[in-house]
């Protein structure tokens, strides 16, 4: 099978930079677009929260959320530029599997990575790749027991 559209999931973790190598190294064998994603989850209990704290606190976390967000495309860009690959990038923000999975249903492929419960940073959610498999409608197959 040939992919022309390889999702990868990009955040502020130190195993982003090896996600991003495994979907170049895709996309440069299959002529495929890679498509970076980062992923903020923002729910209803924040905008409730966000009511009763101070603004200048507020305005402080959207800075830094807004700074990963630089942080984690510029690193994406640099780690493809040179590669002739083509790509673009994306950051929503919303519940991690249902942006990943809609996003997902879109391409060939996904480049998720395994939870680190170590790692903590912008755009890292627990547990992503095992609920984006049960949400993404596409079929999975586990290399680890299908290998007859």
């Amino acid at each position: 099978m040939a992919y022309k559209d390889i999702l990868v999931v990009t955040d502020d973790s130190p195993q982003c930079e090896e996600r991003v190598n495994v979907a170049m190294r895709l996309a440069a064998r299959h002529e495929a677009h890679v498509i970076g994603l980062t992923v903020q989850a923002h729910g209803d209990l924040q905008s409730y929260a966000e009511m009763s704290l101070p603004v200048d606190l507020v305005e402080h976390q959207h800075r830094v959320e807004d700074e990963a967000r630089v942080r984690i495309r510029q690193k994406f860009e640099r780690q493809l530029a040179p590669s002739g690959i083509a790509f673009e990038w994306y950051s929503v923000d919303d519940d991690p599997v249902k942006a990943v999975a809609l996003f997902g249903r879109h391409a060939d492929l996904a480049v998720i990575g395994q939870d680190d419960p170590e790692s903590r940073g912008f755009g890292i959610s627990r547990d992503l790749a095992e609920h984006v498999v049960l949400a993404s409608g596409r079929p999975v197959r586990d290399q680890l027991h299908s290998a007859h």
